[in-house]
């Protein structure tokens, strides 16, 4: 089934293949840039999904580290995606999940970057200290 989402004008527009689950990051850089305790991410592969912009709108691109560039409307600066490229050759993009037409759709799996929490969750998700390593 496929699941679609738009910024806050409506000027980007995307769709994905299905989504298994969303995850949750904690990290400081989604925090300082969306202002929130944490933000939870679909993630697909590239090819998996399809983005429509409307006529005038971009997506501005910020490298926030060296795996990682966030991309958000030109028009109303919504964060919409990022991509992941890591070391190992893994190419992912991280969808933000408050931007789907039913975010209540995809359930929450996981929380990355936990270490890096400023609240405690306990729903007895697995949580990963960073991206893709289990906490200890």
């Amino acid at each position: 089934m496929a699941i679609t989402g738009q910024c806050g004008c409506g000027g980007v527009r995307f769709t994905l293949d299905s989504a298994k689950g969303k995850g949750a990051c904690h990290c400081g850089v989604c925090r300082r840039t969306s202002g929130g305790v944490y933000i939870e991410w679909v993630t697909k592969r590239p090819e998996s999904s399809a983005l429509e912009l409307a006529d005038g709108v971009t997506l501005t691109e910020l490298q926030t580290s060296s795996y990682l560039t966030r991309k958000s409307c030109s028009r109303c600066g919504a964060s919409v995606v990022n991509r992941a490229a890591l070391d190992n050759g893994y190419v992912g993009d991280n969808w933000m999940a408050a931007l789907l037409d039913d975010p209540g759709a995809v359930p929450r799996t996981h929380h990355i970057y936990y270490a890096d929490r400023i609240v405690d969750v306990d729903d007895g998700l697995p949580k990963f200290d960073a991206y893709g390593r289990p906490k200890k």
